[in-house]
C-alpha cells in the first residue's frame, strides 16, 4: 500500500544529475566578469538551488551591475544559459534508481514542480524519453508551491497524502507552505536540511519511503 497518492519531484539533483551543468551556466553567461566574481556566482548559486534562473538574472544585474534586469536583457541571458545547458542536461545522468522508480508503473500520480523552465523541462524529459511517466510536468514561470497547489486541486487530493522531494531548501520551503510532506535527495552532497528530514542519498529505495 502507497504511503502517498501522489509525489512531487524537483527536476536539477532529483531526476538528473545536473549540479555542476547549471552552475557553469551562469558563470558563462557573464563572460565580462573575472574568477572572483563567477566564484561568488558558483556560491550564490549552490546556496539557492531550485530558485528560478530569472531571479538569480534579476540579483546578478542588480549586484555586479546596479541595474534593473530589462526584458531585453533577461531574453539574452535565458538563450545565452540554454545554449550552453540544454544538451549538456539532455546529457547528463538519472540520479541513481530514478529509472528503476519509475518503471515499477506505480500507482502515485507523479508529476515535477521545478524551477527549471517548463517549455526546456518538457524538451529534455521527452529527449530522455521518460516524460510517460509523468502526469504533469510543471516548472517556471510558476512557482513550486502554485504547481503544488494547482496539482492538488487538478486531483483532488489530500496535501498529506502528497510528498515533495528534493535537493534544496527551496523544495522543503514549498513542501512545507503547501502542507505536503518532504524527503530530501542528497546525492553526492551534504544534506541542507533541518535536523530531522528523512534525507535519501539516491533513489534506489524510494519506493520504501512512498
Amino acid at each position: 500500500m502507497n504511503l502517498f497518492d501522489a509525489i512531487a519531484f524537483d527536476f536539477d539533483g532529483v531526476i538528473l544529475d545536473t549540479e555542476v551543468i547549471k552552475t557553469e551556466g551562469f558563470q558563462v553567461i557573464f563572460p565580462e566578469l573575472g574568477a572572483e566574481e563567477k566564484a561568488f556566482i558558483a556560491d550564490y548559486h549552490k546556496e539557492h538551488l531550485g530558485v528560478s534562473r530569472f531571479t538569480k538574472f534579476a540579483f546578478f544585474e542588480q549586484h555586479f551591475f546596479q541595474r534593473e534586469l530589462t526584458p531585453q536583457r533577461r531574453e539574452e541571458l535565458s538563450q545565452r544559459f540554454a545554449s550552453y545547458t540544454v544538451q549538456k542536461v539532455i546529457e547528463a545522468d538519472f540520479i541513481p534508481g530514478l529509472l528503476e522508480f519509475l518503471e515499477r508503473q506505480t500507482s502515485h500520480i507523479k508529476f515535477t514542480a521545478s524551477g527549471s523552465w517548463q517549455k526546456e523541462l518538457i524538451e529534455i524529459l521527452d529527449q530522455r524519453q521518460i516524460s510517460q511517466y509523468f502526469d504533469d510536468i510543471g516548472g517556471s514561470p510558476r512557482t513550486k508551491e502554485q504547481i503544488i497547489n494547482d496539482t492538488i486541486a487538478k486531483y483532488q487530493l489530500q496535501p498529506e497524502r502528497v510528498v515533495m522531494l528534493g535537493d534544496a531548501t527551496s523544495d522543503y520551503d514549498a513542501a512545507h507552505q503547501t502542507g505536503i510532506a518532504f524527503i530530501g535527495v542528497c546525492y553526492q552532497k551534504d544534506s541542507p536540511f533541518v535536523e530531522g528530514t528523512k534525507v535519501l542519498k539516491n533513489l534506489l529505495q524510494l519506493h520504501q519511503f512512498v
